[in-house]
């Protein structure tokens, strides 16, 4: 049985070359199919396609078209480039994959190969004179999707690849991963504290990260064979070849196949992905951050924005897991821990702490962002952000040492102390 479709599925769809495919097959079927449809067009409008009206139109298609998806292909290019100088390599997925991009070069190929098509079947006699009503119709349908799409894509233009663009995409995505995190935090399975001691452990046969697990095909598998998992990598972890995927509590044994068929349920690749790794968008925020702080670009502003995206993401998750019901358990044999609290506050602001400590500027962003998150409904997550605050003003006392400086630095620690009191009392 082939598994991990849907991810799989997912992942092909994102290719450009694919979704250009099918445009490009649509656009050849459409040209051809216009001769099948000749039975259906009244005598009186086979005046509207005379003379070389359609030829002419057909022309001026094939030539513009291919220098507009040229010019789309060197603006998407363009694009990486640019995040990847001013951003993250890691951001520039999201550039690459971009729907809209490759939706708009995907009809413009489709267009340039439409047109190409038609003019070699007209060389050709291939239409009749109904045929070429029909051919006529099409084309002007294909002009009104071109010029619908360079409309609604030229405002897109002006802002892909820009820093605040990549910024925004990351956000999203990360926010996306949360939410579901916070809808089902443990994928429908029973929550893990420990794994027993009588487990016995699946090793890992891939070197690289998981970037998906496919748990309903385990959940089946140990319904399948009555025997229990406890899930130890979550989605974003690196495994090589002694590292355990999963522990079995089995009556029978453990068996090499049954072995290999849990191992396929474990997607694993070279780099890791947005889709259900929050962890990993809050380090590429992180790392954008960390970059416009780097004497290269020195851009405290857009470390500063970083900032803001970190808190906006984080409280969205927070009041998202207070307003979720408590999700039903769906996988009654399946083990599976839940994200450390203190693992994702370490992705958004350990490094950022470490670089910001020398401007002042970031450090009183970071000192109001984590003031706010300080003041959670969740005590656990006061301690934690409270806690990166405490690191966050030991840090900038070491590296700010001019008297104005340090005042500021005092005051915002005094608030830190004072709400940790205030917990400390709760």
């Amino acid at each position: 049985m082939f598994k991990q479709w849907p991810f799989q599925l997912q992942k092909i769809t994102h290719r450009l070359s694919v979704r250009a495919g099918l445009f490009a097959l649509l656009a050849v079927v459409s040209s051809l199919a216009a001769v099948l449809l000749d039975g259906y067009v009244p005598d009186g409008f086979v005046e509207l396609a005379g003379g070389n009206a359609v030829d002419n139109i057909l022309n001026v298609m094939a030539s513009s078209m291919l220098i507009v998806t040229t010019f789309a292909l060197s603006t998407m290019m363009a694009a990486y480039t640019a995040a990847t100088q001013h951003t993250t390599p890691r951001a520039t997925n999201l550039i690459i994959n971009d729907s809209k991009s490759h939706s708009a070069i995907s009809i413009f190929l489709g267009a340039f190969i439409y047109s190409v098509v038609s003019l070699i079947a007209l060389s050709t006699k291939y239409y009749g004179p109904r045929g070429r009503v029909i051919l006529l119709l099409m084309t002007v349908i294909v002009l009104i999707a071109v010029v619908w799409v360079i409309i609604r894509w030229v405002e897109e233009l002006k802002n892909m690849g820009s820093v605040h663009e990549t910024i925004r995409r990351v956000e999203c995505a990360t926010a996306k991963a949360l939410a579901y995190r916070a809808e089902r935090p443990t994928f429908g399975c029973m929550s893990m504290d420990q794994i027993p001691s009588n487990a016995k452990p699946v090793r890992c046969h891939d070197v690289g990260y998981i970037q998906n697990i496919d748990v309903d095909s385990l959940g089946k598998l140990a319904d399948k064979e009555y025997i229990e998992m406890y899930i130890e990598k979550d989605v974003g972890g690196y495994v090589h070849l002694q590292s355990n995927l999963v522990f079995i509590i089995s009556e029978n044994g453990v068996s090499p196949e049954l072995e290999e068929k849990i191992r396929e349920a474990f997607a694993i690749g070279d780099q890791r992905t947005f889709l259900n790794d929050p962890r990993f968008g809050l380090s590429v925020l992180s790392g954008i951050g960390i970059k416009a702080l780097s004497p290269s670009l020195n851009d405290p502003g857009t470390a500063i924005d970083v900032v803001g995206s970190l808190v906006r993401v984080l409280i969205n998750w927070e009041n998202q897991r207070v307003t979720c019901k408590i999700p039903d358990t769906e996988y009654r044999r399946l083990f599976f821990p839940e994200m450390e609290l203190n693992d994702l506050y370490n992705d958004a602001f350990y490094g950022l702490i470490k670089e910001s400590a020398k401007h002042l500027e970031v450090v009183k962003a970071m000192q109001s962002g984590l003031e706010i998150l300080a003041k959670s409904t969740s005590v656990q997550s006061k301690e934690i952000a409270l806690k990166q605050l405490e690191t966050l003003n030991q840090r900038s006392r070491e590296e700010l040492t001019s008297g104005v400086d340090a005042s500021l630095i005092q005051a915002a620690s005094m608030i830190g102390e004072n709400q940790r009191k205030a917990v400390d009392k709760h």
